[in-house]
């Protein structure tokens, strides 16, 4: 008996192991979006989205990874409840753009699929700066404007990164506004240490692209106020109403040319006579004849680019002239020879009293 149970044995094991047998069935895998062939932007995050799929699991027991590139992009993790998985990438421009979702079951079991996308090279922003200008006079004591304008293909301008740098020891030019507007605008101003150096504005767009601009400034010690003086009339003059009268001074600067100041002559009774621009030589001339009656203060006010100024004054009357009237004689009348005649006149004047 007992040789007849170890010959049988071994069928029965056999028998046993066949009914025990389980199959499985291996997952699916689908890369939904994007499409093979697709074109992806250079620089900016793509949404890979996919879907898992088994006959022996639900698609929550599944795993899913995504390879681009033969490199993880997104390692395994337990895809939706629908079986949808997704991964975040960001392709570069050498990217060959090959993507492959790979699923797999509890029990090992796994499937693929895969596409090639096309990568799009993205542009670089553009920067170009407006201001300041480079032949322009700019004082180490005075604001200086800047200004530029930016743009970029696919980004919102109001969304680049701007910042302005400047060459000099010392500069900080980290609080100018660099907010764009829509428009791709950027104005800010900052004081900016003495010397010749060179300004850029640099913009970084979304994709970590860059572009640049530069200017070279020569940016001088403070501004000094120009120096003036008023010639012409003399003070405490005067003249007649209606008479003309030559307002007249000299102005100078030793930063800019005198041609480029701005005078402004003025009375206290009258108000602005007239704003004018003194010759490169430095003089001015404003002749007037239109005083008001009376005594005026006659100011001369220089300013330059910056809105420093001088001023000079004197003091000028316009009046009336003076009548006469001849009481005695009376007009037509007949002495004789010999006889004593009276002379009376009488002397009235607007201005000026009579004397004691």
């Amino acid at each position: 008996m007992r040789r007849s149970v170890l010959t049988f044995l071994p069928l029965l094991v056999a028998c046993n192991e066949a009914g025990l047998r389980i199959t499985n069935d291996a997952p699916e895998a689908q890369i939904v979006d994007p499409a093979n062939e697709a074109e992806v932007p250079e620089g900016f995050a793509v949404t890979l989205v996919g879907a898992a799929t088994d006959g022996d699991n639900q698609e929550s027991e599944l795993e899913a990874r995504w390879r681009v590139d033969g490199a993880d992009a997104c390692d395994w993790a337990l895809a939706a409840d629908d079986g949808t998985t997704t991964c975040e990438v960001v392709f570069t421009a050498d990217a060959a753009g090959e993507v492959v979702l790979e699923v797999r079951d509890p029990r090992g079991a796994s499937g693929s699929d895969r596409i090639t996308v096309v990568v799009v090279p993205t542009d670089a922003p553009t920067a170009t700066i407006t201001a300041p200008d480079p032949a322009g006079v700019y004082y180490s004591d005075q604001l200086v404007t800047l200004g530029g304008l930016v743009g970029d293909s696919e980004d919102a301008a109001e969304t680049l990164q701007v910042v302005w740098t400047s060459s000099a020891a010392g500069a900080d030019l980290s609080g100018v506004n660099v907010t764009p507007t829509t428009d791709g605008e950027v104005s800010g101003s900052s004081l900016l240490p003495e010397g010749e150096q060179e300004l850029r504005l640099t913009v970084t767009d979304s994709t970590g692209k860059t572009d640049s601009d530069t200017v070279t400034v020569d940016v001088g010690p403070p501004n000094s106020a120009p120096d003036c003086a008023l010639t012409s009339p003399e003070d405490r003059s005067g003249g007649e109403e209606g008479a003309l009268v030559f307002i007249e001074g000299t102005a100078s600067d030793v930063d800019i040319p005198s041609d480029q100041l701005t005078v402004t002559f003025e009375s206290n009774r009258d108000g602005v006579l007239d704003t004018l621009n003194p010759t490169s030589e430095g003089t001015v001339s404003l002749p007037w004849s239109d005083l008001t009656v009376g005594t005026h203060t006659l100011t001369m006010t220089v300013a330059d680019e910056v809105g420093a100024t001088c001023s000079a004054a004197v003091a000028y009357t316009v009046g009336t002239p003076p009548s006469v009237r001849v009481l005695e004689p009376a007009d037509d009348a007949v002495y004789v020879l010999g006889d004593p005649i009276t002379f009376e006149a009488e002397a009235l004047d607007n201005e000026d009293s009579p004397p004691a």
